[in-house]
């Protein structure tokens, strides 16, 4: 699954351990996947969005980059 920047919101940030408060450009993208049964479940594919929000202005190996599945539908 690839993801792509569909929208942007800025947040706030605040001073943690270690880390100035700071204002992030949040990229977010969303994607539908199915599960497929496993051999330990049975039955129909599990159909599942993930929300994708991340740092993309921001190089930083360690910059926000969270996921959200979900077994709720999510509009793009």
């Amino acid at each position: 699954v690839g993801f792509f920047k569909r929208g942007e919101r800025v947040i706030d940030l605040p001073a943690a351990s270690g880390r100035e408060a700071r204002q992030a450009t949040l990229w977010v993208d969303v994607q539908s996947v199915e599960f497929p049964p496993t051999s330990q479940r049975r039955g129909p594919r599990v159909p599942l969005w993930v929300v994708r929000a991340w740092d993309g202005d921001n190089p930083d190996p360690a910059a926000l980059d969270w996921y959200l599945l979900t077994t709720q539908p999510v509009d793009g």
